[in-house]
């Protein structure tokens, strides 16, 4: 591969886990995207104004950063952003999600407009994926950092043939996620956000699908 494809690669897997953070940890995939698979968990713990940086590290590749943080809260629900570099552009997503569900998705790509899309879960909630109810508890371990020591819970997932290492903290919002480890990629807090606020201040253009019964099984409809 040359180092344009190299970059290409690197920044679409940044694209995923941004996708990923943006609405799976807690509340299930997304339904935007063919490469969200349900592989990121955590512990569901929005404090409104906090988030994290987060190191992301595949094997002989330099590192990205993504940044997740909690940037404001409505009815009961949480808007969660995600912030990275992707072959778009800087990229922001930002999702309304509740404890059943996604209910609303903004996303903008680089300089161009923002867009809402139609989340499948505000009609079909997904199922939790907590950490705590997927995976194993092997113990309690502190985990040192760039963004300090963190007195950790250590989870094993069992994945079909993969197996992933989380550990998770009370300290960390909006999903106690530490550090996150597989055979070939790494992901590592690099540091604590406070006081924020979302990044997209412009209206962003309505979603142009139309509205589904909520009767309707959308998956027999989804292609």
């Amino acid at each position: 591969m040359n180092s344009d494809g190299v970059r290409i690669s690197r920044a679409n897997h940044v694209t995923r886990l941004g996708w990923l953070m943006a609405g799976v940890l807690s509340v299930g995939p997304t339904a935007f995207s063919a490469d969200a698979q349900p592989k990121f968990r955590g512990i569901w713990k929005p404090i409104a104004g906090a988030g994290a940086i987060y190191r992301i590290e595949e094997r002989g590749e330099q590192p990205d950063r993504l940044d997740v943080a909690v940037v404001g809260q409505e009815n009961g629900a949480y808007w969660i952003e995600t912030r990275a570099n992707t072959t778009d552009g800087y990229t922001i997503r930002k999702c309304l999600v509740a404890p059943n569900g996604m209910k609303r998705f903004i996303v903008k790509y680089g300089q161009q407009q923002t867009i809402e899309l139609l989340p499948r879960s505000v009609h079909n909630p997904l199922p939790a994926t907590d950490v705590q109810t997927v995976g194993r508890l092997v113990g309690q371990e502190p985990i040192t950092t760039r963004a300090g020591t963190f007195a950790c819970d250590h989870y094993r997932i069992n994945e079909g043939r993969e197996v992933i290492e989380a550990w998770v903290s009370k300290d960390v919002s909006p999903y106690g996620l530490v550090k996150w480890q597989t055979t070939t990629t790494s992901i590592t807090i690099d540091g604590l956000l406070t006081s924020q606020i979302s990044e997209i201040n412009e209206t962003p253009t309505p979603p142009d699908v139309p509205m589904m019964p909520k009767d309707m099984d959308l998956k027999a409809h989804s292609h």
